[in-house]
């Protein structure tokens, strides 16, 4: 009987050593994860892309997309800016979400592809441009917004991409030191649709 027991509370203690490991284990990875979707290290400041999307719905607000990515598990609007087409949010109205007041990760491409996430300005612009084209004043406050961002951040116009140019990629942190790997496969979509020409909105990206 006495080995028996003996032999009991030696498994109790080396389940509760291994659930104890899991679970520091768990609590590192996610701080780890923390510290890159907020930029807390110097490594993950600042933005190097700017990649636009449309929302490939007809109508939409920060507030409407804010719940369905609540709904999604992701935390809220994934997107840095929303530019309304007067359904839901005035035609051309522009809109930062909590993720550009806060200065953190997007959430706007896979996580396959999170060094965009961390580096890259989402912003959605509202339609679904498979079917329709954007509006003249969305197109027009699309490029007045990327001139102040690309001013201010230093991003080149080559970096101004959409979310079907967005090169996957794997990233870790090693000492506080960001290391990335980027892959050959790029994001697959169609967004941000057939009828927003990135190549035509670089053109219109004019500092002078």
């Amino acid at each position: 009987m006495l080995k028996k027991r003996i032999k009991s509370e030696f498994i109790r203690i080396l389940v509760f050593i291994l659930f104890f490991t899991l679970l520091c284990g768990c609590k590192r990875k996610q701080s780890v994860w923390a510290r890159v979707v907020n930029k807390d290290l110097p490594c993950l400041k600042g933005w190097k892309y700017i990649v636009i999307h449309h929302s490939g719905t007809k109508s939409g607000s920060v507030e409407s997309f804010h719940k369905h990515h609540l709904r999604l598990g992701i935390g809220g609007l994934g997107y840095h800016f929303i530019i309304g087409n007067g359904n839901g949010m005035k035609d051309g109205e522009i809109k930062a979400g909590f993720r550009w007041k806060k200065q953190i990760s997007g959430c706007h491409v896979s996580r396959a592809a999170r060094y965009h996430n961390v580096f890259g300005i989402g912003i959605c612009l509202v339609g679904n441009f498979e079917r329709t084209k954007p509006t003249k004043k969305q197109i027009k406050s699309l490029v007045l917004l990327i001139k102040k961002l690309i001013k201010k951040y230093g991003i080149k116009t080559t970096d101004i991409i959409g979310h079907k140019h967005v090169v996957r990629s794997k990233i870790k942190l090693i000492n506080n030191k960001l290391r990335v790997k980027f892959l050959k496969a790029k994001e697959r979509t169609l967004c941000p649709g057939k009828n927003l020409k990135v190549a035509d909105v670089r053109k219109k990206i004019d500092l002078k």
